[in-house]
């Protein structure tokens, strides 16, 4: 809901005043943490076994420097024959088009990987990158239903509030 106001706005005002709206800042919702989103995402979608990460594993895993990253936290599944991840990261001031980028390469990685893996290759193939704000996530999950990937986007949504 918060984006597709942003979107309408962002069009207003190039229609109007021929004038780009800066994307809305967005901050996580009160008293929500990274790793609570993390881990009540986990549970909700039922990520296989899965090792936990902090924001300076994650800068590693994807090649960023540390300053890059602000804060992180994620989920990637242990088996190797698994591709489930869930990676959220709060980039530094002026990084979240690195991180983002990072993100992209990484999601990219995983769907080659598995293409010729029948069940894991869909999942994969199905993983996205978002961004709301100086937030950014990848996510690589079980769902039963076709587009049920913009139902998991909207739920990731949900534990963020756009801030003025």
């Amino acid at each position: 809901m918060n984006r597709l106001l942003a979107a309408l706005l962002a069009v207003g005002m190039t229609a109007c005043g021929g004038q780009k709206a800066e994307p809305p800042a967005y901050e996580l919702g009160s008293g929500v943490t990274l790793e609570q989103l993390v881990e009540e995402t986990a549970q909700k979608y039922e990520m296989p076994e899965s090792v936990v990460l902090n924001g300076a594993d994650l800068a590693a895993l994807l090649g960023l420097r540390e300053k890059t990253v602000a804060e992180g936290c994620g989920r990637i599944a242990t088996a190797q024959d698994a591709p489930e991840q869930l990676l959220v990261l709060r980039a530094a001031e002026g990084e979240a088009k690195t991180v983002a980028a990072a993100l992209q390469k990484r999601l990219q990685s995983q769907q080659q990987a598995f293409a010729a893996v029948p069940v894991q290759g869909d999942k994969a193939a199905a993983g996205r990158v978002m961004a709301a704000g100086d937030y950014c996530l990848l996510f690589i999950l079980d769902w039963p239903e076709e587009g049920s990937a913009d139902a998991i986007e909207q739920d990731l949504l949900g534990y963020f509030v756009a801030s003025a």
